[in-house]
């Protein structure tokens, strides 16, 4: 069976490693696959990483905000008759995602799978887009979310009941419990991972190391590991807050899990309350601390807060007393991160979990047999 998988985000993230875990699970189950991206070349690396597992990836002018309708039109189009799927699975950077895209697979007749991993509660969304987005929603023949918290933020979105969508988690492939110490030190090692852009709250950071005592800041580098849009601004920032002595930028990595046992702590300041951020699930599955905000994606990875740290939504006051609550005695978060090893397993493994995305590309393709 083949299934063409498409999407439009024009950065790396979360919904790029979702993306890829599918596919390694298609893959192992005998799917034929070929994706549609954007052109862009920001997406180069994970192109590159498909190719490499031998998936076809085709590139074409897709993201709304860049291209004419007509021509976004054209293209899906010429790659449904090119390759003649019997699914077609959508993966939504935001609910505005490939509508074009997925309109055309609907007008085929084509079974339509998609996921929503973004989805902010105030997203700005006229008439005319959410009408479309509930057609769509009607139409597909399943719908699936990476945490519950998108749920009920899509129901206030595009006003439908969304009791039938799927939750199916992003995932880590395995967890591994670090040797590391509690014990206090002289200087802590922290790191922050993903794209540097307003969502991610890096100037939140910043801001609550801008409102901390010297004698905290000495004690501790952050590392920040990422890129995007806001780059430049979140370095003049530090550099109008004289953090350079305590801060680096790091950019991308391509061995991150390699690099993640130097470090002592974790900080995950999303300001947005939409999606679930995959960086807190790799964090969690090796027991590294974590101080969060509480968006509700991320108070689902933690239990409400059992295996990290809270701190209040966009509040650099509160991150900066969580930050120092950990400087001065890190005990309690390394228990709760060593006891949050367990909940990973149970709930964001991708063995499990893209499975069950598997299974619903099967269930589609054999209800629209029998249709």
């Amino acid at each position: 069976m083949k299934a063409l998988m498409i999407s439009d985000f024009t950065q790396l993230g979360g919904a790029g490693t979702y993306l890829v875990n599918i596919v390694d699970q298609a893959l192992s189950d005998s799917w034929d696959i070929v994706i549609l991206f954007d052109v862009n070349d920001e997406i180069k690396p994970l192109k590159n990483e498909l190719v490499d597992k031998g998936v076809e990836v085709i590139c074409k002018p897709l993201y709304h905000g860049h291209y004419p309708e007509e021509m976004i039109k054209e293209n899906t189009q010429i790659i449904l008759d090119r390759y003649a799927p019997d699914l077609v699975h959508v993966i939504c950077g935001s609910p505005r995602s490939a509508i074009i895209s997925r309109e055309v697979v609907c007008k085929n007749h084509i079974p339509l799978l998609f996921t929503e991993t973004y989805v902010p509660y105030d997203f700005d969304m006229t008439e005319i887009t959410r009408k479309r987005l509930q057609h769509l929603y009607k139409s597909a023949f399943a719908v699936t979310t990476v945490c519950k918290g998108n749920v009920e933020n899509l129901e206030h979105l595009i006003q439908l009941d969304m009791s039938n969508i799927h939750v199916i988690p992003s995932s880590v492939a395995h967890v591994r419990e670090r040797q590391v110490s509690d014990v206090k030190r002289d200087k802590y090692k922290a790191i922050f991972i993903g794209r540097l852009v307003k969502q991610k709250g890096v100037d939140i950071l910043l801001e609550a190391l801008n409102i901390m005592e010297k004698n905290y800041l000495e004690r501790i580098h952050i590392s920040i590991y990422g890129d995007g849009c806001e780059k430049d601004h979140l370095k003049c920032l530090a550099d109008q807050y004289e953090l350079n002595p305590y801060i680096s930028f790091v950019g991308w990595c391509d061995n991150l899990e390699e690099e993640l046992d130097q470090y002592d702590f974790a900080i995950v300041p999303s300001r947005d309350e939409g999606g679930l951020p995959f960086s807190i699930l790799l964090l969690l599955s090796r027991a590294i601390p974590c101080i969060v905000s509480n968006t509700k994606g991320i108070q689902e990875a933690t239990n409400g807060g059992a295996f990290a740290r809270l701190f209040q939504l966009g509040n650099p006051q509160d991150l900066a007393l969580s930050l120092k609550e950990f400087i001065n005695d890190p005990k309690p978060l390394h228990r709760k991160a060593m006891n949050g090893i367990s909940y990973i397993k149970e709930n964001y493994l991708t063995d499990v979990n893209m499975k069950k995305v598997v299974r619903l590309w099967h269930a589609t393709v054999t209800k629209n047999e029998k249709v």
